[in-house]
């Protein structure tokens, strides 16, 4: 008696659809490693951005840092230069701690910025009229019970430039 082979067991239909499963299952972590890689991809690249656009205003409106340098009491130190004066839509000033903060409110999130005049600290520089500018920036979330506090959250970024005076 000869049997007829054409069909498939039921083992070989549970091992294929196991074989299946783990297979998909492995995509699937895949698929949401790199989701959350280009989140935090993303948030890198705004801070970035958001911090080239504060030094690229310093450059273009370079008495706000002159200014900032010649008020200061000891100029020859890193001052910080008061960002009110910039001309961005979107920036706004906070209180905090008897400190002036800056942020910038875009894409539903809070960024805290802030820049600094560094000594420049070669010779040639200073001779060519520039001064090393520093502009930090951090996602943060502004917490009011009370008082108002800071805290920071993913993503940040610190670029440094030169600002003719």
């Amino acid at each position: 008696m000869k049997l007829n082979e054409k069909g498939l067991t039921l083992v070989e239909v549970v091992a294929s659809l196991l074989i299946i499963t783990i297979v998909l299952l492995s995509v699937a972590q895949l698929v949401i490693q790199s989701n959350k890689t280009n989140s935090i991809n993303n948030e890198k690249l705004v801070v970035i951005d958001l911090a080239e656009t504060i030094l690229e205003r310093l450059k273009a409106e370079n008495h706000i840092v002159k200014e900032a340098i010649e008020t200061s009491s000891n100029p020859d130190q890193e001052v910080e230069i008061p960002l009110s004066s910039i001309n961005m839509e979107n920036l706004s000033t906070k209180k905090i701690d008897g400190k002036d903060c800056y942020f910038v409110e875009m894409n539903h999130e809070t960024y805290q910025v802030s820049a600094y005049a560094r000594k420049a600290n070669k010779q040639e520089i200073s001779d060519f009229g520039l001064r090393p500018v520093v502009v930090k920036v951090k996602r943060v979330e502004i917490i009011t019970n009370g008082t108002t506090s800071i805290k920071d959250l993913i993503g940040k970024s610190e670029i440094e430039g030169y600002v003719e005076l």
